[in-house]
């Protein structure tokens, strides 16, 4: 029985940023890029089909004063598939 690899991509806001690049090579795991909002991002480019794009969303994500938090009429609001928002990063600031 063959053994498949897979790495999972989940639960992220790609903002602003250029296109994700997937390079595979023969024998590496594939990747599940699963429940991501891809915003002001343009599309995964790959060499391979080893990856399955899956629940991608477009919508521009509504922060909080100077953190990462969602706030509450943000479409990524509970979008995780543990209803938790998008994107859990807290920023800090440092003062001084």
């Amino acid at each position: 029985m063959k053994r498949v690899e897979l790495d999972i991509i989940q639960h992220t806001i790609f903002s602003g940023l250029e296109p994700m690049k997937m390079h595979f090579v023969v024998g590496e795991a594939g990747i599940i890029v699963a429940n991501n909002n891809f915003h002001n991002t343009s599309d995964i480019i790959s060499n391979s089909n080893a990856y399955i794009n899956r629940t991608k969303t477009k919508y521009g994500p509504l922060w909080t004063g100077d953190s990462y938090l969602l706030v509450g009429k943000s479409k990524l609001k509970n979008r995780a598939t543990d209803s938790e928002d998008l994107g859990r990063i807290q920023k800090t600031v440092r003062k001084g």
